[in-house]
């Protein structure tokens, strides 16, 4: 009996160490975003960061932990109790917080897409929204026992189920398409794309980058080995996020369909991690995949067979289509109710003045330069309205 309660004390702590590591990955997110943006719209996105965490908890714990991990075995597409964490073992409470920092990893992503042009009460909402339903319901397909799509559960699809090893999928394909749905529909921000073609628009501190990779590299660590001994189960047979040339080439495509995307999420994100779900049906190793107690035989690659390939492919796409089909909704509900968006002079201004400064000294310094901006712009005098809004933003810093 003891040594069953140490090999369960070990495997809880370890899985509340890789808890940890994932969530230092949003440091990494915050710092990278923030070094990519300029510095007028640094306060904003740090902001967000943290709200992405507390808003994921709140999502998580309340609504998306029940539909990912809900019901009993008749429930293949969506979980229907433990809301609000009724009904979970205190035992299993570790796994709770593991499932929400990879939650809060997803809408991270989404943020970083629509950075410098976002309204901070609609980015509070689709925030909510991804992680509470958007998240939770592809979450409960591939990872909960009873899910159509679990590769070890006795309802995966065509004896196989789709292998997504860590998330590749429904953490770094879904948080990243979600993000793109975004920059979309939100629109580019002003300047980025002429008639001439697009124009780089420099982040202010590559310092803030550099840390940010390497706060990302060492929370990776508990990223993929909290799979190695998570009740869940995981394997160790590809990476996450794979293709460095799907990054190059999905940024170019990016930039010809005009989709502004100032972190460059969608493109480290959404295609690598298709790709990464579309590697395990070729390279999965069929003595791991049965270690695991996966039910699929292994990859095409090892085996001959395209049974694991093809459920990975057809699980990729439902998983891709869902989440641009519900994106859309949430973000054209959004835009259409003009909360998606800030206007022309607060996106000039800079998102930082515009909604996170105002406040006792600081009102009327943005009522004059949004009069600023306007007459400027009446003269025609664009490179005068930059400088404004330059001097005025580092006085009020200052």
């Amino acid at each position: 009996m003891e040594d069953e309660d140490l090999k369960s004390a070990i495997n809880v702590a370890w899985v509340l160490l890789c808890t940890a590591l994932v969530f230092w990955e949003q440091a990494g997110f915050a710092m990278w975003e923030a070094g990519c943006l300029r510095s007028t719209s640094l306060h904003s996105i740090l902001l967000k960061n943290m709200c992405d965490a507390a808003i994921g908890a709140a999502a998580f714990f309340t609504l998306g932990y029940a539909i990912g991990f809900g019901g009993g075995a008749d429930h293949k597409f969506a979980g229907n109790d433990k809301f609000f964490l009724k009904g979970v073992a205190i035992d299993d409470y570790h796994i709770v917080f593991f499932q929400w920092a990879f939650a809060a990893t997803a809408a991270t992503t989404v943020s970083g897409c629509m950075a410098e042009r976002t309204q901070f009460a609609g980015y509070l909402i689709y925030s909510f929204f991804v992680t509470a339903f958007i998240y939770a319901v592809p979450l409960h397909w591939l990872w909960a026992d009873a899910g159509w799509l679990c590769a070890w559960g006795d309802n995966a699809a065509f004896g196989y189920g789709m292998i997504d090893f860590a998330g590749s999928g429904i953490v770094h394909m879904l948080g990243g398409a979600a993000g793109l749905v975004g920059s979309y529909v939100v629109g580019p921000r002003a300047g980025r794309f002429t008639d001439k073609g697009p124009v780089q628009i420099e982040g202010h501190s590559i310092t803030l980058t550099t840390l940010g990779v390497y706060c990302l590299w060492f929370g990776w660590f508990g990223f993929n080995a909290g799979y190695t001994l998570e009740p869940l189960r995981g394997g160790a047979f590809i990476g996450i996020v794979s293709g460095g040339r799907f990054f190059a080439a999905c940024g170019r495509l990016h930039e010809r369909l005009r989709i502004d995307d100032p972190v460059h999420a969608g493109a480290v994100h959404a295609w690598p991690g298709f790709w990464g779900c579309i590697a395990s049906g070729l390279f999965a190793w069929p003595k791991q995949v049965a270690t695991l107690g996966y039910v699929g035989g292994g990859g095409l690659f090892y085996t001959g067979h395209g049974g694991q390939f093809g459920t990975n492919v057809l699980g990729t796409l439902v998983v891709l289509a869902w989440t641009v089909a519900t994106s859309s909704i949430v973000f054209g509900s959004l835009q259409a109710a003009k909360l998606l968006r800030v206007t022309a002079e607060e996106e000039e201004m800079g998102v930082d003045l515009a909604e996170h400064l105002p406040r006792d000294g600081v009102t009327p310094l943005k009522s004059k330069m949004m009069g600023a901006v306007m007459r400027h712009r009446g003269s025609g005098s664009g490179a005068s309205s930059r400088a404004c809004g330059a001097s005025e933003t580092t006085a009020t810093y200052a």
